[in-house]
């Protein structure tokens, strides 16, 4: 090859890179946009658990004097209970206490009720038992841990209820029916138990906590 045709290929090759280069940086293009966002939030869940329809933490006492007895005998549950909400050997039953979590999150709830001690007035309380449950429905007396009455005992009773629901502590009552040397006591409440100067079973304190779940599942 000659040295002026090697020089015009070198020309032409020169040539063609240089229209390339002007063609491909003539048609690169693009869209573009910047800026900044903002606005994101989080919203703390709200805590409200009620107890009888009182708020748990803000009302204190919390009042469960309104609240009504579910009475039953024993040995026949279809049976007519005692007239007027008033209990007799042989009967056991339950007060419901409704526990309703108006909250956003899931609750525990945990009964201490060491400080319960039921105690008889204007007598003793032989015979009589008691147990406190949590649970979303009705007890049935084999489902509770009985305790004598007047029984120094240090024992707690938990549940879950769920954010949205309602769980209950049932405070549970039992007294024994049957033939012994209890009868003349009994006899001796059911006499002395008349208008103006009842005899009363008081149940003492309940200490309910709720505590958020942590979300574990079992």
């Amino acid at each position: 090859m000659t040295k002026i045709k090697f020089l015009r290929i070198a020309c032409l090759m020169s040539a063609a890179t240089m229209l390339a280069t002007c063609i491909n940086s003539g048609t690169m293009a693009k869209y573009t946009s910047s800026g900044t966002a903002s606005g994101l939030k989080l919203t703390v869940a709200n805590w409200d658990v009620e107890v009888a329809e009182q708020q748990l933490g803000v009302v204190s006492p919390i009042d469960l004097s309104g609240l009504d007895w579910h009475i039953e005998y024993e040995a026949d549950a279809s049976a007519e209970p005692p007239a007027n909400g008033t209990i007799a050997p042989g009967t056991w039953g339950y007060a419901e206490i409704p526990v309703e979590n108006k909250s956003e999150v899931d609750a525990k709830i945990r009964v201490d009720y060491s400080s319960l001690k039921p105690t008889v007035t204007n007598g003793d309380s032989t015979g009589m038992f008691f147990g406190v449950v949590v649970q979303e429905s009705e007890p049935s007396e084999g489902s509770v841990d009985w305790f004598e009455y007047g029984a120094e005992i240090t024992a707690e009773a938990e549940g879950e209820v769920t954010r949205g629901t309602t769980a209950y502590i049932y405070v549970c009552y039992e007294w024994e029916f049957g033939e012994g040397e209890n009868d003349i006591e009994d006899t001796e409440k059911g006499k002395s138990s008349i208008d103006g100067d009842r005899i009363e079973v008081n149940f003492g304190t309940l200490k309910i906590t709720a505590e958020q779940s942590d979300g574990k599942t079992s």
